[in-house]
């Protein structure tokens, strides 16, 4: 019998990275993640749910290959999804704003959701 899994997130959130993760392509993300002194993801997952056990430096270090996957995805798709879970104006619409926190948490996504396989429950 399979154990499930949970993690506790925003829908709001979940929804934002899922989108960008489909959008990227998860099967590319998934072979930037980190796992660095342990077995396998789900073991680091279990001592920590936010993966903080495994180096933030690791994962900042991904960052330029997180971009170098983004520009395969066509600009309008990229704004789309973006901006549909932006709280920007107007007036940013336009720009293709992408942080290295934005990064860090798209690999943390796949991360825990399609290589471990974690369900989401969504806090009210």
């Amino acid at each position: 019998m399979k154990t499930v899994i949970e993690n506790k997130t925003s829908k709001e959130y979940f929804e934002k990275y899922e989108d960008l993760a489909q959008a990227f392509k998860v099967s590319r993300l998934s072979r930037l993640v980190p796992l660095v002194g342990y077995n396998t993801l789900q073991e680091a997952f279990l001592q920590d749910e936010n993966l903080n056990n495994i180096p933030l430096r690791l994962w900042d270090n991904m960052d330029f290959a997180v971009r170098q996957v983004m520009k395969d995805c066509p600009l309008d798709q990229f704004l789309a999804v973006y901006h549909k879970h932006s709280n920007y104006g107007e007036a940013d619409r336009k720009k293709r704003i992408w942080s290295l926190s934005e990064s860090v948490s798209l690999l943390k996504h796949v991360a825990i959701y399609h290589i471990i396989g974690a369900t989401p429950v969504f806090e009210a």
